[in-house]
């Protein structure tokens, strides 16, 4: 008994290492979808200065939504977004430093008609005759798509948040769907606050996961939300169950094979005996 939860416990705190180096490495992940979007923003904002046709950038790019603003802010022209002509988006935190002149890109919460969207958006200026004219900014969802493609690749189950609500999963439920994850205000909130990131445990749609988390910040370094990678416990006692029965069976097959030579030299000493 003291030997099985002694490996129990060895298994959680090793898990719970490995999941803290693969959020680190979803985040840098996130990062390098910033300096990607910058870029297209760049591109776009460039062909618009030199007065060049936009194209088509959601089939070039892989955006989900471009936005081109006037000196003043105010949508001009919009594509794969909700917004109005003449909205003012003056106020976003990326619009304001695309207006200073910088290209910058930044993690992006906006509520949705369920659950918040979470986005990387990118925002860069258009320049004419040394001024700033205008602005263009892109979106790329960072949605249940995307994180199964992440999966795909890792095969670590993520759980992203706006806020302290669900913004999507790779969990799923019996039937396939996106796993709804309740009473999820004091786990996010602890990662969230937490310092240097959060190890630890959660229950996600009434099952125990072992996670590690990180709080995702805007443009600003306001904490607009948390990333999550988990694994489930009980997967987890499965595969150390496994390995130990493994352990065991191997260890039976060594006890009977160092005893082989000793069933030799009974077996010799015998038929000496008899004769």
């Amino acid at each position: 008994m003291l030997l099985t939860a002694a490996l129990i416990t060895n298994a959680q705190q090793e898990s719970l290492h490995v999941l803290s180096t693969n959020v680190r490495v979803f985040a840098f992940t996130l990062e390098e979808l910033k300096q990607k979007m910058t870029l297209v923003a760049n591109t776009l904002s460039n062909r618009l200065s030199t007065e060049q046709e936009i194209g088509s950038p959601i089939r070039e790019f892989g955006v989900s939504g471009v936005t081109v603003l006037d000196a003043g802010g105010e949508v001009v022209y919009t594509l794969g977004t909700d917004l109005q002509l003449g909205t003012s988006l003056s106020a976003d935190p990326v619009v304001v430093h695309a207006f200073t002149g910088a290209s910058r890109a930044a993690l992006h919460a906006q509520e949705g008609p369920e659950f918040p969207a979470m986005m990387v958006r990118a925002g860069s200026p258009m320049v004419k005759d040394g001024k700033v004219s205008g602005a263009v900014i892109v979106d790329f969802p960072v949605d249940t798509v995307f994180l199964d493609r992440v999966k795909e690749l890792t095969g670590l189950e993520i759980v992203l948040f706006g806020g302290i609500k669900l913004s999507a999963t790779t969990l799923r439920d019996e039937s396939g769907r996106p796993r709804i994850i309740g009473a999820e205000d004091e786990f996010v909130q602890n990662i969230l606050q937490a310092e240097n990131g959060y190890n630890g445990s959660a229950t996600l749609g009434h099952e125990r996961f072992l996670i590690a988390g990180l709080p995702v910040e805007n443009i600003v370094g306001e904490r607009i939300g948390a990333l999550a990678v988990g694994i489930s416990e009980s997967e987890l006692l499965k595969s150390l169950d496994e390995a130990t029965q493994r352990t065991l069976l191997g260890s039976a097959l060594l006890i009977v094979l160092s005893l082989l030579p000793l069933y030799g030299v009974a077996h010799v000493i015998a038929k000496y005996q008899h004769s």
